[in-house]
């Protein structure tokens, strides 16, 4: 498992000293519970040159071992269970220290 200051390390694409072989070992954790979304968005991540899975819950994310190697993480807004604000709040700073696109 990569460590906190690893993971920050090589975050956005473009950022100094994160070349290509970094960037396929970054991952990127998707939650919408729409599965066309979760896919049109996994196959964009991919493309970009950074490993992707996703989830179709936030309680499935959070129950994943992903959870600890996501190095950012994208999730809807507006699930029926579960908002992608109200998942960031949940995650400890010990459990993920990434960056969450809403």
């Amino acid at each position: 498992m990569a460590s906190v200051a690893e993971r920050r390390a090589c975050a956005p694409a473009g950022t100094a000293g994160c070349g290509e072989r970094a960037m396929s070992q970054v991952l990127i954790s998707i939650v919408d519970d729409e599965k066309s979304v979760r896919e049109a968005t996994k196959s964009l991540v991919r493309s970009l040159g950074y490993q992707a899975s996703t989830f179709a819950s936030a309680d499935d994310f959070l129950k994943s071992e992903q959870v600890h190697d996501t190095s950012c993480l994208i999730s809807d807004v507006q699930m029926p269970t579960w908002a992608g604000l109200t998942c960031k709040t949940a995650l400890s700073p010990e459990v993920i220290a990434s960056p969450l696109f809403s």
